[in-house]
């Protein structure tokens, strides 16, 4: 009888952890660890299209800090650089960015579109160590891909 409750305990806990790494629909886990570092913006596509980011000549950047603050900057002849806040919300299935500013002294043309890359609220469709896929929840149905 011990040995039956010992295995049954064993199999409920490693269901339990293979089920609670899963979170995410398409991989990975909710974990500020996880999420902090430097992510380089490497798909972006908007109403099903890809995006030519390419094209653009500079490399899109993420860069999430453990206390809950980053950046996001372009790394051109001249970096522009956005702050904000951000935070998991609703169950840790969205990644919330708010408070955005502006840290130049210097207008962009076109600033506007740039601020598309910087979704409000998205559903986190994929954690991993390596990749962070978002899924834009605003009113531009848009899907990001990062890797680090």
């Amino acid at each position: 009888m011990k040995k039956i409750l010992i295995l049954f305990t064993l199999v409920a806990t490693l269901i339990f952890a293979t089920t609670s790494c899963h979170k995410y629909e398409d991989g990975g886990y909710a974990s500020k660890n996880r999420l902090k570092g430097t992510w380089k913006v490497k798909e972006v596509t908007i109403n099903g299209e890809k995006q030519p980011i390419e094209a653009i000549g500079g490399d899109f950047k993420f860069i999430f800090e453990k206390n809950g603050t980053g950046k996001f900057l372009i790394e051109l002849a001249i970096t522009p650089k956005w702050t904000f806040d951000w935070a998991f919300v609703d169950n840790k299935e969205n990644l919330e960015i708010k408070n955005i500013k502006y840290e130049g002294t210097f207008q962009i043309p076109g600033i506007e579109a740039i601020l598309l890359y910087i979704p409000d609220k998205c559903k986190i469709l994929k954690l991993t160590k390596d990749d962070l896929w978002l899924k834009n929840t605003d009113s531009i149905p848009s899907i990001i891909k990062l890797t680090k």
